[in-house]
């Protein structure tokens, strides 16, 4: 496919903040919980979908992100911002570490009917790029921004776009059922929208059941891969972690990035497991260097 053409990304855009716990005693109230004090911010990062964006962008690709945020000063300036409103943003995740351990997570959702309200302005907004893109990231957090008239424009005429990752939360869409799909579940929302017992029959299980391609993030468990050649297994490359947080938001990046530079999907995951293993030996919402990519595409062969 033209490399020229941009990628598009749609979807839920989460607002990431992490806390750092430098003072607690414990709770007057209750002997076996704890008081935190004054925890301090450590930072404010796009999470969701604009955290794809944001990998997205290190690759060298044109951005384009539809989706919904109160913060778009978060975005780099290079990132094309479609649909934006500065109301609100789709979910405020604030994370609590001591050290970097994740002590507990507090979300702030909004309303799910607001970003109903807004999913006709975002798919006229949508029809006016759909036409001249040549990837697109469907990243569902299960907040309300993809749903079934966001998905109409889209898949309006689906032969305008020839690669669509789609990373799902909890629901399957009709309009995932394509060639032109490759879908990208973590292995327990694989193992829930299948019915299967494992990641790898879950792959299977989609890749019949839907006609797309399959790949199945397992985390340190590796990933499983499903396509018309058959069923693939590759492992992750072992390491501790530091943060395991927008991972997947990296693997559906760096998948869409390799895709769209005509690599083969198992060279694609192999690429994909180097980059998530970059990205958790790192703390936060951390995406992919531009160095990092750059180098990283000197060992493939590219069209």
């Amino acid at each position: 496919m033209d490399r020229e053409n941009p990628i598009l990304i749609v979807g839920d855009i989460i607002t990431d903040i992490d806390y750092k716990i430098v003072n607690k005693k414990p709770s007057p109230e209750d002997d076996s919980s704890w008081c935190f004090i004054n925890p301090e911010i450590i930072r404010t990062t796009p999470g969701g979908a604009g955290h794809v964006a944001n990998n997205v962008n290190n690759t060298g690709n044109i951005t384009l992100l539809a989706g919904i945020s109160s913060r778009v000063d978060d975005f780099h300036s290079d990132i094309v911002l479609i649909g934006m409103d500065n109301s609100q943003p789709t979910c405020t995740k604030n994370r609590y570490f001591e050290n970097y351990d994740l002590l507990f997570r507090i979300d702030e959702d909004s309303p799910e009917q607001e970003y109903l309200d807004y999913s006709s302005t975002l798919s006229n907004r949508l029809d006016v790029y759909t036409g001249f893109v040549g990837t697109v990231i469907i990243s569902d957090y299960g907040k309300g921004t993809i749903n079934t008239e966001v998905l109409d424009t889209l898949f309006a005429d689906i032969s305008k776009v020839n690669l669509c990752i789609v990373d799902p939360k909890e629901k399957m869409f009709d309009h995932y059922a394509s060639p032109n799909v490759v879908l990208k579940p973590n292995a327990r929302e694989a193992l829930a929208l299948s019915g299967a017992n494992t990641p790898g029959s879950a792959a299977k299980r989609l890749r019949d059941n839907y006609g797309c391609r399959v790949v199945v993030t397992c985390g340190a468990d590796g990933f499983w891969i499903a396509d018309e050649d058959g069923i693939h297994y590759h492992d992750a490359i072992p390491l501790v972690p530091v943060s395991v947080v927008g991972a997947g938001d990296t693997a559906a990046a760096v998948l869409a990035a390799a895709l769209h530079r005509n690599i083969t999907l198992l060279d694609a995951v192999d690429i994909c497991a180097k980059c998530c293993a970059s990205v958790i030996a790192q703390p936060g919402t951390t995406p992919i260097s531009k160095e990092f990519w750059q180098e990283l595409m000197q060992t493939y062969e590219v069209n």
